[in-house]
């Protein structure tokens, strides 16, 4: 799954996954274009992360939604909010194990 959201000065977000053949398995990257420049954020780890969607709030910061697999005794699947401002600095982040 890929998104794309616009936020209050035209600047556009497209999110969604990448695999690396480094480690074999999926990140998710947040790509930031305007008309001057353009950068990327990924996450990920050794585990298979999953996108599930982007908001924008009233502030441009940008919510991200997805899960991830986390090998524990079992394989167990987590559920994640990040919350990033304008130049995708992480400023919050939540987790749920399901």
């Amino acid at each position: 799954m890929h998104e794309m959201v616009v936020d209050s000065s035209s600047e556009i977000f497209i999110g969604g996954e990448v695999w690396n053949y480094n480690k074999s398995s999926n990140d998710i990257f947040i790509l930031k274009i305007n008309e001057s420049y353009a950068y990327n954020v990924t996450w990920g780890d050794l585990n298979y992360e999953e996108f599930s969607g982007m908001i924008l709030d009233t502030n441009d910061n940008i919510f991200i939604a997805g899960s991830s697999t986390e090998n524990l005794p079992e394989t167990k699947y987590l559920t994640f909010i990040n919350k990033c401002n304008i130049i995708c600095d992480l400023l919050y982040f939540q987790n749920y194990m399901a």
